[in-house]
């Protein structure tokens, strides 16, 4: 049995390979950034920088994650797209914080792993925000 594309098949896959694509870039920034060595200075960087720079790398990964799951158009539940963001940004922020840990100017630390996998809900969450916020306004407005 042949089954015919239908005219949105073409956008889909390529919403999936946008979608992937920036989702892989990303995981390229987040990897140059976390690894370099920090720049020289003249005094300390304050307490909030790091949490901050943790705290957003990881946010812009659970959302590109979130939005990735999204065009792959499996059936998964707002909870378990949101556990599948989580478990991923914990694995990515592990992979990161070895390489730290295996870099001569960097460090590891649990609590940068903490960060990690908070930005990463945070980005899934508000992805899934974005998402309601989108579809309640869609529905009232015609196209």
């Amino acid at each position: 049995m042949v089954r015919l594309a239908s005219k949105e098949e073409p956008l889909r896959r390529w919403a999936q390979a946008l979608s992937i694509s920036a989702t892989l870039a990303w995981m390229s920034v987040t990897f140059y950034l976390l690894g370099s060595p920090d720049p020289p200075s003249p005094e300390a960087a304050p307490w909030w920088f790091p949490v901050l720079a943790h705290l957003f790398l990881f946010a812009v990964f659970g959302l590109l994650v979130s939005f990735m799951l999204a065009t792959l158009k499996r059936s998964f539940g707002w909870l378990l797209s949101l556990m599948t963001v989580v478990v991923m940004g914990f694995l990515w922020g592990s992979a990161t914080e070895l390489y730290q840990a295996t870099a001569p100017t960097r460090n590891a630390s649990w609590e940068d792993l903490l960060l990690d996998t908070g930005g990463a809900v945070l980005g899934g969450a508000s992805s899934k925000l974005i998402g309601f916020w989108i579809s309640r306004y869609l529905s009232g407005h015609k196209l």
